[in-house]
């Protein structure tokens, strides 16, 4: 014990400036490691919210191009938005908003697409011989609707997305559904299928 106590004794300073240099080097190694993922972390956070505002200046925008409109494109939208109401509500009114906005994504997928219409109302109402694409148009003699929530909701959407401009992205591309409880016809064979929400396939 004494020839350790010497030791220390005669090495004090030795010790302490090495220990120093220890410390020194722990931190030099940690510090820039803490600030560069402290910098990584603040330029996601402000990607994140410079997203989410140009998101908002693009919706914002589109709402006063539609309180800007001529009365007569006014009304044009609104019947687009009418048309997109309905089959998101003939389709999916018992679905989940999710549900709802997947239906209104593949009637939108279609409208951009080349192989169907330019309109809203005429992809909705599009018929293949007497084959309506949307089986409500054909089984519902009446296309009213009733005043409640699912009908809301599904307005809420529509308006969302033509008055809007709002992008929610759930279904990717796809173009097609049918419900999980029909056998699909051998037309879907040929599709891709995307995923499954609430009682829909989807498919591209």
């Amino acid at each position: 014990m004494d020839a350790i106590q010497n030791f220390v004794d005669k090495n004090h300073r030795l010790l302490v400036s090495f220990g120093a240099i220890i410390a020194f080097v722990l931190l030099a190694i940690y510090f820039p490691i803490k600030v560069h993922n402290d910098a990584q972390e603040q330029i996601a956070y402000l990607q994140s919210v410079n997203v989410s505002l140009n998101e908002q200046i693009e919706h914002i925008s589109k709402q006063v191009n539609y309180l800007t409109m001529s009365n007569k494109k006014r009304q044009a939208l609104e019947k687009e938005v009418m048309c997109l109401a309905k089959n998101i509500y003939f389709e999916a009114g018992l679905e989940s908003k999710t549900g709802k906005i997947a239906v209104a994504e593949v009637t939108m997928n279609r409208v951009k697409h080349h192989h169907f219409p330019k309109s809203v109302c005429k992809v909705v109402y599009q018929k293949l011989g007497r084959t309506c694409m949307f089986s409500w148009v054909c089984i519902r003699k009446n296309h009213s609707v009733p005043q409640n929530r699912m009908w809301n909701e599904s307005l809420a959407i529509a308006e969302s997305i033509l008055i809007s401009g709002k992008r929610y992205g759930i279904i990717g591309d796809a173009k097609f559904f049918h419900g999980d409880y029909i056998e699909p016809n051998k037309d879907f064979q040929r599709l891709t299928r995307v995923t499954q929400i609430g009682r829909h396939i989807f498919y591209k």
